[in-house]
C-alpha cells in the first residue's frame, strides 16, 4: 500500500515558456505556476518594456498544442512604499497576449551554446579523440 499511495498522476496541462531576446532567439524559461494566466505573470517579471515570449501549452488528454504569444507591457499603479509609507506610483510588468494559435509541433529557435571541453555537436572532446 505504500508503494500505491506516492504514485501521482500527471498534468493534464503543461507549460513551457521561452524570451525572445534582441536578436529573436528563444531562452528557455522555468516557471513555477501551473496555470496558464500564472506562468503569463512569471515570465512577464522577468522581461523588459517591449519584449515577447511564448508559451506552448500541451493538452495530455487531447494531445493539443497551444502556442501562446505575448508582448510586455508596463502599466503605472499606486503601491504604498515600505520605508516611508507613502503612496507612490510604480511601474508593474503585464503579459499583455498577441496572438493564441493551435500548431502541430513548435520548435523555438534557441541560441547558440557552447562548453569548455566540447566540440561544436556537444560530445565532449576526450571522447572524440579518444
Amino acid at each position: 500500500m505504500a508503494a500505491l499511495s506516492t504514485l501521482r498522476a500527471a498534468p493534464r496541462h503543461t507549460f513551457t515558456a521561452w524570451r525572445l531576446d534582441s536578436a529573436g532567439a528563444s531562452i528557455p524559461c522555468d516557471p513555477v505556476a501551473s496555470t496558464l494566466d500564472g506562468i503569463a505573470a512569471e515570465v512577464a517579471a522577468i522581461c523588459q518594456r517591449g519584449e515577447g515570449f511564448h508559451i506552448l501549452h500541451t493538452d495530455a488528454v487531447t494531445g493539443e498544442q497551444t502556442l501562446h504569444v505575448y508582448r510586455v507591457k508596463w502599466s503605472k499603479a499606486w503601491r504604498p512604499c515600505p520605508q516611508t509609507g507613502r503612496t507612490r506610483q510604480v511601474d508593474l510588468p503585464k503579459a499583455d497576449p498577441v496572438v493564441a494559435i493551435k500548431v502541430a509541433s513548435f520548435v523555438p529557435v534557441l541560441r547558440w551554446s557552447w562548453a569548455p571541453g566540447g566540440n561544436v555537436v556537444g560530445a565532449p572532446a576526450r571522447e572524440i579523440i579518444q
